[in-house]
């Protein structure tokens, strides 16, 4: 219906007949409703695909394909409380908490021990005033009716690291090895369906592998409420710090000195409102795009030992804007895409599905350290990135 009625070949065929809705009808128990005029009839039509449009997916087709998933994500929600306890069962008699024998498997104490820690997770247990003998029925009727497959964790899948070497530096594709979790094969099966690049699977979840391996032991630098142990090697890095986390705290600039480039003359501001604007401008700046503050500014290298440890190597100097981690990721990537996933017939601009590709994959690595911000902003961000890339 929705391609019938959407459908504009004929304006570039002149062989195909142009096909338009003329009404719809719905259906009630008690009568229906007809809508004849034209527009008004699409409009319907158009609403239903840009509410589709608007899901998870970002595509109408696919997020109609998923409508039967519901069902069984409901059902698994459903399941829920039966999985934690089945869970606690199995960590409380295999952790060895709790001796169960093949006689009485399902002892009255470790019962109520789940029944109670269920109701901590303000999961109820039967009715609020419920007596723990029949609490203690409930988890074990739980427990023993209910069977389920354990979830996958992890899984073995091997990557043609030699492809991706082609393209990322030898030191991010390290980071990652051939087992992947649950939570990049996630990442990977999403990108690769929405985006029509299976054949990249393997591929995607060794890079967000290495996303999260990494991000976390350069990121978190600058902004003192988020950072971790990164400690500062120079003095400049020292001034910097001080005066970006001074502001954010509220501290009021006095005076600032500055030059211009090509100009060998300093200047110095110190009236309030040129101080106010430049204070705003950093709280500003540095609670919306605080990626820029923290991800990379000192030039940071990560190496993996045999051992699976990985050894931080900070310089002493900031990082360039353009040879910072996410400029270099960002342009490996699209150059990576341009090559592996090439542009499709009638795609003018490659570069806005190369873009979202790489944003959500930042994203969903908590690239950003949240998850928050909208898709559009994430694209931006990339697309100002790749620009700094062909900075010489």
């Amino acid at each position: 219906m929705i391609d019938k009625t959407l459908d504009n070949s004929w304006l570039r065929d002149d062989s195909k007949k142009h096909s338009k809705l003329l009404s719809v009808s719905f259906v009630f128990n008690d009568g229906t409703i007809k809508i004849n005029h034209p527009w008004l009839a699409e409009e319907f039509v158009k609403h239903f695909k840009s509410h589709y449009d608007d899901l998870a997916y970002k595509s109408w087709k696919l997020d109609l394909e998923r409508y039967s998933d519901r069902f069984h994500d409901n059902l698994k929600k459903q399941e829920f409380k039966y999985r934690l306890a089945k869970s606690f069962y199995n960590l409380f008699t295999k952790g060895g908490f709790f001796n169960v024998t093949e006689s009485e498997p399902t002892p009255n104490k470790l019962m109520l021990c789940i029944a109670t820690l269920l109701e901590f997770c303000l999961i109820p247990v039967g009715d609020p005033d419920e007596v723990e003998d029949v609490k203690i029925r409930h988890v074990r009727n739980w427990i023993t009716r209910k069977d389920f497959e354990p979830a996958l964790t992890h899984l073995e899948v091997p990557v043609n690291k030699d492809r991706l070497l082609k393209y990322f530096e030898p030191e991010f594709i390290n980071l990652a090895d051939d087992i992947k979790g649950a939570d990049v094969l996630s990442i990977a099966f999403y990108i690769a369906k929405r985006f029509n690049i299976n054949h990249l699977l393997p591929d995607l979840a060794h890079i967000a592998k290495a996303l999260k391996e990494g991000i976390w032991l350069i990121g978190h630098q600058i902004i003192k409420d988020t950072s971790g142990p990164f400690e500062p090697q120079f003095e400049e890095f020292t001034t910097f710090s001080k005066f970006v986390n001074g502001i954010r705290n509220k501290k009021k600039i006095a005076s600032i000195k500055y030059m211009l480039d090509g100009d060998e003359k300093e200047y110095e501001l110190s009236q309030r409102l040129p101080m106010f604007l430049i204070e705003e401008a950093i709280k500003d700046y540095s609670e919306d795009h605080q990626v820029e503050f923290d991800m990379d500014p000192v030039k940071t290298t990560l190496i993996k030992s045999k051992d699976g440890g990985i050894k931080v190597d900070k310089e002493t100097q900031f990082n360039q804007p353009e040879t910072r981690f996410m400029v270099r990721f960002v342009k490996s990537f699209y150059d990576y895409l341009l090559a592996e996933a090439p542009p499709e017939k009638r795609e003018y601009m490659p570069s806005k599905r190369y873009y979202a590709i790489i944003a959500n994959i930042l994203q969903k690595t908590f690239f950003f350290s949240h998850q928050h911000n909208p898709e559009w902003f994430i694209i931006a961000k990339v697309e100002q990135w790749h620009k700094l890339a062909g900075i010489k």
